[in-house]
């Protein structure tokens, strides 16, 4: 039969309560949209808790930094607003990363530092890295909304980035291809047990490592390639032009010191050695402060040193107690000028009273305020024999006192004051610590003239170039191991050793370095420390001993307080 198309016969064919019957499908998309909502409000609440809020609050700004927070706008640039960001969540692209530019309006960093060896200065190639560009960013190594987190402790991995492959970085990028990463080129760095051995040790242990260190890199202004004194061979040494013995000078016997200094001196490093302001590195060493005590610049046996800085002759009575006459520890012309001033004042003045003590007033500048001449008669002129006399002596303690030892040359003294002190008999002039180089003889200074002796000198001392920083790529503090001794570190013989181990072995010579290497930092500076299966070392993050920026070559810019607050280009009125 055929079915009718009529709209009644229609409606009574249709379900009118279909809706009401349950549907599979339907439940199945309403539960799938209950838990996507009870699923995204989930994670927010445990997003704000315990995870990284980074999508609605970036996190609070270091401490430096406070005095722009809640301004976003003044490092980001465009800003991006919460919208933005989670829009942009997925996103590999920098999005909202402050520049470089805007870093650098208040912070001029000056790069990193390279060796070079094509001839630049390091700043010009620390520029000419391009380290410091979007590419490089500033905000990769410096992490800021991490709250009050120092900005300067930078992880490790920022720099294992780069150094884990120096060759291959260096081969993409051609700003690099004459920088020189020496032997820890060919070395993967990603921790300090992995790190190089320092390139001073490098040079003292083997030649072949020459080739390798760049002709800028500080290990070779701090060693040099020669053959010392004493030694049988050239080496790889301290470049110091110096005669000293660490070994010696710890383990001096009583009867080698001045009287004043028995049973006072310390056989350690302190006796000379003494800590900065900071306590970080130690001072150079002072000829007056740590030197002169036991090596006095006597340049005559028979003058003496009295009260109120005057010289004056060496009596019979006079005991141990009076100290010898020196010169400053100046160069050569200027103990030259003392030395006539000295005898010219002593021939020139009318005998003395014997009541007087024979004191002569000590070369030099007056005391401010005061009458060098008061009470003295007006000098008479000098006559020729006087200035002869006084030119030959000037001559002959010159000779005394560069000498390279004082026995020799005080063999004729006559009050024997001078023989009687063992300890400085044992000392010298110039010539004892210094490398001096002398063109006259002393058969030569018999026709002396005053007006010689105001020429410059013909006798030079050599330049002892002792370095005041080793390791000057890194950082380092004393204080923070004042803990343990120096000898745990330094490579030194232990007090009271034979005298015979003084005269060899580290600290035996000027030019054996007693720098640690690697190795000492490892027996602390390590992620598992020896024969401890349970505890770590000290701290191995790269910031520990070193720097990126060399902050001495940074290009000062200084800004109004508005001009830093509200993030102004533009530059201060001169």
């Amino acid at each position: 039969m055929q079915r009718s198309r009529l709209s009644r016969d229609f409606s009574g064919r249709v379900e009118i309560g279909y809706q009401r019957r349950g549907d599979a499908f339907r439940r199945c998309v309403w539960f799938v949209s209950l838990l996507a909502s009870a699923a995204a409000t989930a994670w927010l609440v445990w997003n704000a808790r315990w995870g990284s809020p980074e999508i609605y609050h970036a996190g609070a700004l270091s401490t430096p930094h406070q005095m722009f927070s809640g301004r976003c706008e003044v490092c980001h640039e465009p800003f991006e607003g919460p919208l933005e960001r989670l829009a942009a969540f997925a996103s590999d692209a920098p999005h909202g990363r402050a520049r470089n530019v805007k870093c650098q309006q208040c912070h001029s960093g000056a790069g990193h530092f390279f060796n070079s060896t094509s001839g630049e200065t390091w700043s010009q190639r620390a520029t000419a890295a391009h380290l410091i560009e979007e590419s490089q960013s500033c905000g990769s190594c410096h992490r800021e909304h991490a709250g009050a987190e120092d900005l300067q402790k930078i992880a490790s991995q920022s720099c294992v980035n780069c150094h884990q492959n120096l060759i291959a970085w260096s081969t993409d990028h051609a700003e690099l291809s004459s920088v020189s990463v020496q032997n820890s080129g060919n070395t993967a760095i990603t921790d300090f047990d992995s790190h190089p051995e320092f390139a001073v040790h490098q040079l003292l242990a083997d030649d072949r490592f020459e080739a390798t260190i760049s002709r800028s890199h500080p290990a070779r202004e701090l060693l040099e390639n020669f053959l010392r004194p004493g030694d049988a061979k050239p080496r790889w040494q301290d470049r110091s032009r110096f005669r000293f013995s660490h070994n010696t000078h710890l383990n001096l016997p009583e009867s080698s010191l001045p009287k004043a200094l028995q049973g006072q001196w310390q056989h350690d490093c302190s006796s000379c050695h003494e800590p900065d302001e900071q306590r970080q590195y130690y001072l150079p060493v002072n000829y007056e402060r740590h030197c002169s005590s036991c090596h006095p610049l006597v340049f005559d046996p028979s003058l003496v040193s009295a009260e109120n800085n005057t010289i004056r002759s060496i009596a019979p009575t006079d005991g141990d107690s009076v100290q010898p006459a020196v010169v400053p520890h100046q160069s050569p012309q200027q103990v030259r000028a003392f030395l006539l001033s000295v005898y010219l004042q002593q021939l020139a003045r009318p005998p003395l009273e014997a009541n007087s003590d024979n004191r002569l007033p000590r070369p030099g500048r007056p005391v401010p305020g005061t009458d060098p001449q008061a009470g003295l008669d007006s000098p008479a002129p000098i006559d020729p024999a006087t200035a002869s006399a006084a030119a030959l002596q000037t001559a002959h303690a010159e000779q005394f006192v560069k000498s390279a030892q004082f026995t020799p040359a005080a063999a004729d003294e006559p009050q024997g004051y001078f023989q009687s002190l063992q300890w400085l008999r044992k000392s010298g002039g110039c010539g004892y610590c210094h490398e001096t180089a002398d063109a006259q003889s002393i058969s030569s200074i018999q026709n002396i003239t005053v007006e010689d002796l105001r020429k410059p000198p013909t006798w030079t001392i050599t330049p002892p170039r002792i370095p005041d920083r080793w390791l000057v790529h890194s950082v380092f503090s004393h204080d923070a191991h004042r803990m343990t001794g120096c000898r745990e570190c330094h490579q030194l013989p232990a007090p009271g050793s034979a005298r015979d181990n003084l005269k060899q072995g580290p600290g035996s010579s000027v030019g054996d370095v007693l720098l640690p290497g690697i190795g000492t930092c490892r027996r602390c500076h390590t992620s598992q420390l020896q024969g401890n299966t349970a505890g770590t070392g000290a701290g191995t993050q790269c910031v520990e001993c070193h720097i990126y920026h060399q902050r001495q070559f940074e290009q000062s810019s200084p800004r109004t307080v508005d001009q830093i607050l509200n993030s102004s280009d533009e530059k201060p009125a001169e």
